[in-house]
């Protein structure tokens, strides 16, 4: 049984534990996540879906060493928390996840400290069943997806030649489908020129909200050292 549903940036500045220099509109992407995960359980299982490397072939559990998983890739070796195998049918892979996928993690445990939290990474081209799998589960679970867009905004974006004009039309079309999983998923051709990293996690929020019946709300765009992102809940 699905009990929640977030979006959130995976950029480290979304940690409070990051210093973030004075980064322009940062205070605002904390405060949203904050206010996206206060008052939610923090008893129930957690799972933090993003693409990620280790995922060629379908989505995969990941088992770091330890069961830790840290921004020592970023790094920050010291911000970190403990995850779990969670109970969904699909594959284990023992391996660390990469930057995006870490960055949920710590940003629920920092959050959420006595979650039992789990890690999936996602193919790029998500979609082989994976949000059927978390809505039947017999358990109760949060799910938190990576909500990256665009990186072409601000003076000096990660990816220049993707444009402003082009990463502000790339950011509103995805925001504007996140009600519709075939809506995202259709943008995913444009996903990779534009840099926008967060696409598989929005495409399986969206899957999962059709599942639960349920429609984005508290929906913010932020664009924070050039990357555009969305914070929102389906609930």
């Amino acid at each position: 049984m699905l009990t929640g549903l977030f979006a959130m940036p995976s950029t480290a500045l979304a940690h409070p534990a990051v210093t973030a220099g004075g980064v322009a509109g940062v205070d605002v992407l904390r405060e949203a996540v904050a206010g996206l995960l206060a008052g939610r359980s923090p008893w129930d299982p957690v799972v933090v879906a993003a693409a990620d490397p280790a995922a060629q072939d379908g989505p995969v559990v990941l088992e770091p060493q330890g069961g830790l998983v840290h921004l020592g890739g970023l790094g920050l070796s010291t911000i970190g928390t403990h995850v779990i195998r969670p109970p969904l049918a699909v594959p284990t892979v023992a391996a660390h996840p990469g930057a995006d996928l870490a960055v949920l993690a710590a940003l629920v445990g920092h959050h959420w400290p006595a979650a039992r939290i789990g890690v999936v990474g996602l193919p790029a081209d998500q979609g082989d069943g994976l949000a059927t799998r978390i809505v039947t589960n017999a358990e109760s679970m949060t799910v938190v997806v990576a909500g990256d867009l665009a990186a072409g905004h601000g003076p000096k974006p990660p990816r220049p030649a993707v444009g402003a004009e082009r990463a502000a039309a790339f950011d509103a079309a995805v925001i504007d489908a996140l009600d519709d999983a075939d809506a995202v998923r259709g943008l995913a051709a444009d996903a990779g020129t534009c840099g926008a990293r967060g696409l598989p996690g929005l495409i399986l929020a969206a899957e999962l909200a059709g599942l639960a019946g349920r429609a984005a709300s508290e929906v913010v765009a932020h664009r924070v050292a050039g990357v555009g992102g969305v914070t929102g809940r389906w609930d």
